[in-house]
């Protein structure tokens, strides 16, 4: 490994799977981030799966006992004492990516400044990965230097994406558009991305659905395709959040 690393905040009820790689004698790090996991819900199946036969107007092919998932839980760490910095998705979010509290991001210590008020308001709107320049406030890059994917990068790994963004402030742009800022800010790979929230009601392409299989399925492939590269993925299904989880299985993301 390149680096040392000391400490790595989770927030937001984040889980981190570590895999080493004898291949490159790298660790290679995974955080997966559920969106809105309830307080203290213990991690089991959902009560409705493809073989108990009762999952609400759906047809599944096959039968599955998701072995991997149990592989997980069983051999992996199980930390029982755990505290999200913010009690929404993107603010936890912001968190988990810069290992900073809400209130310390770059933009909302800017419109603390500029409004005469301290501490910054922990808002949605104020935890966006947004440099700030050092006019305004000090150590204010957040997307340029701030975050754990420029970490990575700076230290030769690949950085990758999927999942919900929500960390930047692109209203009405392409989703293309959407990529190049989340690519800014330290993400080389960027796939099976959803900018924010769709009951927000507008802003960005409507054809765009947040599918959990294809966000599963892009993991996979970013992990496959570097297997010789040391990597770092941060993977962000929406659910619990929304969709649904029946619908999530259905909508198209590509």
């Amino acid at each position: 490994m390149k680096f040392s690393l000391a400490s790595l905040a989770l927030y937001g009820a984040a889980l981190m799977a570590v895999t080493p790689i004898s291949s490159v004698n790298a660790i290679n790090f995974v955080i997966i981030q559920p969106d809105d996991m309830n307080f203290y819900n213990d991690w089991n199946p959902p009560p409705y799966m493809p073989w108990s036969g009762n999952y609400p107007g759906k047809a599944f092919p096959g039968m599955s006992s998701l072995p991997w998932m149990t592989k997980l839980r069983d051999e992996g760490l199980d930390m029982t004492q755990a505290y999200a910095a913010a009690p929404k998705c993107g603010t936890s979010r912001y968190s988990t990516v810069t290992g900073r509290y809400p209130t310390r991001s770059s933009i909302g210590r800017k419109t603390a400044k500029n409004n005469g008020v301290n501490p910054a308001a922990a808002t949605i709107p104020n935890t966006k990965l947004q440099d700030v320049g050092p006019s305004n406030i000090d150590d204010g890059f957040d997307c340029s230097v701030g975050n754990i994917a420029q970490v990575f990068k700076a230290n030769n790994y690949t950085t990758g994406m999927v999942g919900k963004w929500h960390l930047t402030k692109i209203r009405g742009g392409s989703v293309a558009d959407i990529v190049t800022e989340v690519n800014a800010c330290g993400f080389m790979d960027v796939e099976a991305m959803y900018p924010d929230n769709l009951d927000l009601g507008a802003g960005w392409s409507t054809d765009v659905h947040h599918n959990m299989e294809y966000v599963a399925y892009k993991a996979v492939e970013f992990i496959e395709d570097n297997k010789l590269n040391d990597w770092f993925l941060y993977m962000n299904p929406t659910v619990p959040h929304g969709p649904s989880v029946s619908d999530a299985m259905d909508l198209d993301c590509r």
